[in-house]
This record gives structure tokens, sequence and C-alpha cells, in this order.
């Protein structure tokens, strides 16, 4: 389980094709010397097993359903991910519950600078959509965010200039896909609901 507080920037090395899935490189020091092999890591919000490391990298190995349903199907080398070890018991929960578990891609419609921020309004199916709810929190590439809007076909978040810079956000332009993670408190009571 994570937070949605990323704690390093990190870089894809290398990436290679194998019989296992695709193996991704990324250099990551900090979170290297944090985590072991097989630990946990959201890696731009995808719960990522450590298949390998070094002082200064981690090595994963993505499957088939990770490449299908995130963003890293089309990734490449010398993008920016953000990087967030597993919880432990004590540490401050800055963010809200985050379990890695990407629902679904979206697409980056609109980025607008405004005082103090920068909203980016990011259009999603309407299947990531009916769980969401107006100032509910929503992971976007593993970033806790709060949704300050909704509307038909997308969403709108408010991102300070130290999430920008702290996280794979900042490089991102009108037209890129991110992961989602919807809120799962919110989709485990409307799943509850639907039953009833």
């Amino acid at each position: 389980m994570f937070s949605g507080i990323i704690q390093e920037l990190g870089t894809i090395i290398k990436i290679k094709k194998s019989p296992r899935g695709l193996e991704m490189l990324v250099a990551a020091p900090r979170t290297s010397r944090r985590v072991k092999m097989g630990s946990s890591v959201a890696v731009n919000g995808v719960c990522l097993t450590v298949a390998k490391k070094s002082a200064y990298a981690l090595q994963f190995v993505l499957m088939q359903e990770t490449l299908e349903r995130t963003t890293f199907a089309r990734v490449r080398m010398g993008n920016k991910v953000g990087l967030e070890s597993s919880l432990r018991a004590g540490e401050e929960m800055g963010g809200h519950f985050v379990y890695g578990h990407v629902d679904g891609c979206a697409w980056i419609m609109k980025v607008e600078n405004v005082p103090g921020a920068l909203i980016m309004t990011i259009s999603a199916s309407h299947d990531l959509l009916k769980y969401m709810i107006m100032k509910g929190t929503v992971a976007v590439d593993g970033v806790s965010l709060t949704i300050m809007r909704l509307s038909r076909g997308a969403f709108m978040v408010s991102l300070l200039k130290q999430t920008l810079e702290l996280t794979s956000l900042g490089a991102k332009r009108v037209g890129d896909e991110v992961n989602i993670e919807v809120d799962m408190i919110n989709k485990f009571l409307m799943e509850r609901c639907a039953l009833k």
C-alpha cells in the first residue's frame, strides 16, 4: 500500500523485452537504498516488484496484464517516473490510500497556468469517472490529488509548483497519457450500493 506522495523522480535507463515480459531498469539511488529485492514500489502509480537492484538502480519485470492496463506499453528510455516505496508502520499518511492497482489510462486535454498552480484537465472514460466525486481523491501517475471539478468526460486537478518539480506530472503535455487509480473507498461503496 502507498500514500500517493512521490519520494523520488527516477529515470528509465533500459528497456528490454524478454520471455518474462518487459524488463525495465530505473535509475533511482534514493529508492534503491530504501528497498530490497522483492519489495513493492509504485512506479508512476503502478505497483511493481523489485526483481534486481544495485546501489543506484532498480529492475522491474512488467507482465502483459500490466502493459495492457497502464501507460508502460508505450514507455521509452529517458522517461521520468515517480517512485514511492510501500508504506511502513508508523509513517505519516500524507496523501490517501493508494494500492498501485491502476484502473485505467486517461489523457491530458488541457493545461492552464493560474497564479500559484497549474490546472490540468484530464479526459477519462465513464468507467473511471463514475467513481470520482468533487473534492474526492484520485491517483494520477501515482500522485495523490484532489478532484477540483468534474465535467462530462473529464476531471480537473490543481498542481502546485512542488508537485510539478517532484513528480513525473511536471513533464506531461497535452495529449500525454497517464495512469489513473480511483479512490478505493469510493469504488467499494459504489459497488456495494449497486449490489443492493
